[in-house]
């Protein structure tokens, strides 16, 4: 055999092998070049999408900056009986004054003009009012015969004033018995909107562009002199558009140049505008060619090597042949210590899953066992502060539930935290409020932090969407550790700051930055290296110092990793500390529209008065959010010093104030200012971080309008504002509030509950909410075979059933329920289990909700009302 393989057909064969090889390469190289292309071409067009997306975004932002300006100084006409246009009590001069100011915050903008019902010029922001008609002009004659004209922008036309390209956008002007009196237009200046598109770098022969509906082209760089505003009726996008396509993608040779580019275009809003961003196909595949040039000189490189190694393989394998035999005795002893290794990783594996069920058995074990007598504690604890008691007692017992409430978010947290190891933790994707969790950290954190004197703020911008898909609760809780954190590490100090921000976007999901910011004691490089371990804190001492586990910021680490998020931290020893999380979450399909004060508020002069720059910072973004111009100040005496010269000129209508400042307080500052006969009075709100009853006495001592408590929201702001001009004399914020257990006390009164459950101590702290507070009727069963009976005995609304008791589980009572008395009574499991599996094992049972132990009392009556009358399965 060996000596026929040292002949002529062994080199034949090792030929056909080396050719063989050469033609794989080759083939390879080909289908590595056109996967390179397909995602050169994916790339671009991701590219010019995110571009079109921009484009889009500032054409409806200037559209619509414009819009705003339009019904302003629509809000500050006044049309005579003679269809004069004018201002109240004003002159031309004033008149010329408040377009230039209103033509100074929009760059884009050339002029703002007030035309007349016959076409002419009558006011302008220029220096001197053109003497120009524009009846002859389409968007004119469309606002004088269509009544129901709103918004219109003109195609692209060569302004009458200054010789440029430019649009215009109007509204109509009419007068009290709704006939038409004129228009009132911004010109743009397309030439300003195309520095914008100069600064977009789409390549060497890419593109950016605007068109109108007609497809007129009114904005391109680089510059078409010769295309500006002629009509393309069969441009690619018309055609897409008319059939109801808003947004796309195609590719073509451009009619202009011949070039060849890939297109995206989108409708800007719901305006009849289109932005299109291109890369040319020269750009994007240059580099594709140099490759194809360089492959296909290394394939004919390549076939040359080869033939030379095909005659040193053909030595090479004559010696590898008679290697051959040497190595087949090798191989049997190789299989059989493969073998024996792959039986002791199978027991060392089995061994590890045996050592990880126990684990999680006996978590959930002791988890059962630690929160039934915890929820005997924490009833007993609450119902006993329901009654009569000393100030002493009420003292050391509110301690004793806050110590229990201690203990078990120590649980807790142990159980995320072997959960989050097990790999079984599982995030919701539910669509939520942004809004809502916030409040929920601030009704945590915010007592704790003027227990402190800290302030406690909440600055969100404003391009966050509020209504976002993902887990609320675990965002919830990362935050609420963080803050916690941050206001346990800050004996002094200024602030605590929450900060959301959008820092992408993309293909309906989101990612926000969360920052919290304290000026607490600070870290140095040395502790910031043994932060986010499991059962750590900076140091020992800090530890004994402030307590706790150690667990929070591990488990809020590995939660924002599910999240597909970050985690990080900035700090200066004594300079405090800033915490920051990204997060991805998904966008909400129905967008929220925004809150706007009623026409009758819209144009409050409103004066803010705070100490705190960060403070000021967001009263701002709020305010203008809003739609209004604040005026903002530092300190009680520019206030007053503001407050005296706009007495003479144009009022304040509110003053929202700060109460702790230094110099003089807010609450001085206001005595001050009711007493002042050089003031015009304005609306007064007293804004504190420390919101309590003695807050309202004082405000309504001084004569105060209302007060807010930090974080102050937009809403927040905006039934202030309601309230204080819809009602004078109701202060704004000074609203008394009931029992909130009220609202789910009522619905359940009367109720006749089953409960099953087998302790005792258990039994009465169930037994006396229910009956003593909540009025039910509530009859007791030990074990899952009394619940049998008295079902079959008596009607109950609802069975509250335990899950561990003697004679017969509630699992078991729950499946004979359903399938021998009733299908449709709502059983509720009330359990000390709380492993993610439990409530899903419940459900499975055949019960209709779960509640684990220590419960919320405020938690079961809520859901006791909800399923009363429920007479079916979920």
């Amino acid at each position: 055999m060996i000596n026929r393989l040292r002949g002529v057909p062994v080199f034949r064969l090792v030929m056909l092998a080396g050719a063989l090889s050469a033609l794989g390469f080759s083939i390879l190289i080909s289908l590595s070049l056109y996967d390179d292309r397909q995602n050169r071409e994916r790339q671009v067009l991701r590219e010019t999408e995110n571009v079109s997306i921009i484009l889009e975004q500032h054409a409806l932002a200037v559209v619509e900056k414009v819009d705003l300006m339009l019904q302003d100084v629509l809000g500050h006409l006044k049309v005579g009986p003679g269809q004069e246009i004018g201002l109240a009590s004003s002159s031309a001069r004033r008149f010329s004054g408040l377009l230039r100011e209103k033509l100074a915050t929009l760059p884009e903008a050339s002029a703002i003009q007030i035309v007349d019902a016959n076409g002419n010029f009558l006011h302008s922001s220029l220096a001197t009012v053109p003497g120009i008609n524009v009846s002859d002009r389409d968007y004119f004659q469309m606002h004088r015969d269509n009544s129901a004209s709103g918004l219109i922008i003109s195609p692209p036309l060569v302004s009458r004033t200054n010789g440029t390209w430019s649009i215009s956008l109007s509204r109509r002007i009419i007068d009290e018995a709704g006939r038409f009196a004129g228009i009132v237009s911004v010109a743009l200046r397309l030439d300003q909107i195309e520095a914008f598109y100069a600064s977009v770098n789409m390549g060497a022969r890419g593109t950016v562009l605007m068109r109108d509906a007609e497809m007129r082209l009114m904005v391109r760089h680089p510059r078409l002199e010769a295309n500006m505003g002629q009509v393309m009726l069969n441009h690619p996008v018309a055609r897409l558009r008319a059939q109801g396509v808003k947004k796309g993608v195609y590719d073509q040779y451009s009619p202009a140049d011949g070039v060849k580019r890939i297109y995206s275009f989108r409708q800007v809003g719901d305006y009849p505008l289109y932005v299109l961003a291109a890369i040319a196909e020269d750009d994007y595949l240059a580099e594709w060619w140099r490759n194809v040039y360089w492959y296909g000189s290394a394939v004919v490189l390549i076939a040359l090597v080869s033939l030379f190694l095909v005659l040193v393989a053909r030595a090479a394998l004559l010696r590898q042949i008679e290697a051959e035999a040497s190595l087949k005795a090798h191989q049997a002893q190789l299989e059989q210590l493969v073998s024996r290794r792959t039986g002791e990783l199978q027991l060392a594996r089995e061994q590890a899953e045996a050592a990880t069920l126990a684990k999680s058995e006996f978590l959930a074990n002791m988890s059962h066992e630690i929160r039934t007598p915890m929820n005997g504690i924490i009833g007993m604890t609450d119902l006993a502060l329901r009654t009569e008691l000393s100030p002493q007692q009420r003292n050391y017992l509110g301690k004793a539930k806050g110590a229990a409430g201690a203990l078990l978010g120590i649980i807790n947290d142990i159980l995320d935290f072997s959960k989050i190891e097990a790999g079984k933790l599982k995030m919701e994707w539910i669509e939520f409020q942004l809004e809502d969790v916030l409040e929920h950290v601030t009704s945590l954190i915010a007592p704790k932090a003027q227990e402190k004197g800290l302030e406690f703020l909440i600055n969100t911008a404003g391009d966050v969407d509020r209504r976002l898909v993902g887990d609320p609760f675990r965002l919830g809780q990362i935050l609420i550790n963080l803050c916690s954190n941050a206001v346990k590490f800050t004996s002094s100090g200024e602030i605590v700051v929450v900060t959301v921000k959008l820092v992408g976007a993309d293909a309906g999901m989101v990612k926000l930055l969360f920052s919290v910011r304290d000026t607490g004691i600070g870290m140095s490089e040395e502790q910031i290296a043994l932060l986010f371990q499991p059962f750590s804190q900076a140091d020992a001492s800090v530890t004994r110092k402030y307590g706790g586990t150690g667990l929070g910021l591990a488990i809020s680490k590995q939660l924002v990793h599910l999240m597909h998020g970050e985690m990080g931290v900035r700090s200066e020893e004594g300079k405090g500390s800033e915490f920051y999380f990204t997060a991805v979450f998904g966008s909400a399909c129905a967008a929220v529209a925004a809150r706007l004060p009623a026409p009758d508020i819209r144009y409050l002069r409103i004066l803010v008065i705070d100490d705190s720059a960060t403070a000021r910072e967001i009263f701002e973004a709020l305010l203008v959010s809003l739609g209004y111009h604040p005026r903002l100040v530092a300190s009680a005496e520019e206030g007053l010093a503001e407050l005296q010269r706009s007495a003479d000129s144009t009022p304040f209508d509110l003053l929202l104030m700060d109460w702790r400042m230094p110099g003089m307080d807010g609450f001085e500052a206001a005595r001050r200012i009711r007493q002042s006969p050089d003031v015009v009075q304005p609306r007064i709100v007293m804004v504190t971080a420390y919101g309590n009853e003695a807050v309202q006495q004082r405000v309504l001592q001084y004569g105060l309008d209302g007060y807010l408590t930090k974080p102050v929201s937009a809403s927040s702001l905006l039934d202030t504002f309601t309230n204080i001009f819809g009602n004078a004399s109701t202060p704004a914020s000074i609203v008394e509030t009931g029992d909130e257990s009220t609202g789910w006390v009522s619905p359940i009164r009367g109720m006749r509950i089953l409960l099953a459950e087998d302790n005792e101590i258990n039994q009465q702290v169930t037994l006396e909410l229910l009956v003593e507070i909540a009025g039910a009727e509530v009859v007791i069963a030990g074990d899952g075979l009394e619940v049998l009976t008295k079902l079959r005995a008596e009607s109950f609304d609802v069975v509250l059933m335990d899950c561990q008791m003697p004679v017969m589980s509630g699992y078991e009572a729950t499946r004979r329920i359903r399938e021998e008395i009733s299908a449709d009574i709502p059983i509720i499991a009330i359990t000390a289990n709380a492993m993610s599996t439990d409530r899903e094992k419940c459900l499975a049972a055949g019960m209709n909700d779960y509640i684990s132990k220590p419960f919320d009392p405020e938690v079961l009556f809520s859901m006791l009302a909800r399923w009363r009358g429920s007479r079916h399965r979920t």
